[in-house]
């Protein structure tokens, strides 16, 4: 079990939702995470990417940062990112490649 706003919330909960008295509701934060990350697989931006992307960006999956994001502008960000990645092959991950850390 873990805690959100002082509520037990299950630990077989999905990904970006909590549970309520009322069944489960978007969590605040981790709902729009996950929905950037299915803007960004309909991008064409792949797996990989995607992970490595969130972490470049410092985009905490489980927790909303202190100081609160732009989705919005954090999807630009990180489609701007993406494409530097398509044209410079040495930051690139490859497609057979399962683990990837871009340079820094």
């Amino acid at each position: 079990m873990t805690k959100y706003n002082n509520k037990t919330v299950k630990d077989d909960t999905p990904y970006g939702y909590i549970q309520t008295d009322a069944g489960l509701a978007p969590h605040p934060y981790q709902s729009e995470v996950v929905k950037l990350i299915g803007e960004l697989a309909s991008e064409g931006v792949k797996p990989d990417y995607i992970d490595a992307l969130l972490n470049e960006f410092n985009v905490p999956k489980l927790d909303a940062p202190a100081k609160e994001l732009d989705f919005v502008r954090l999807k630009h960000d990180i489609l701007v990112k993406w494409q530097e990645w398509q044209s410079d092959e040495n930051q690139a991950p490859e497609d057979d490649e399962d683990e990837w850390e871009p340079e820094l």
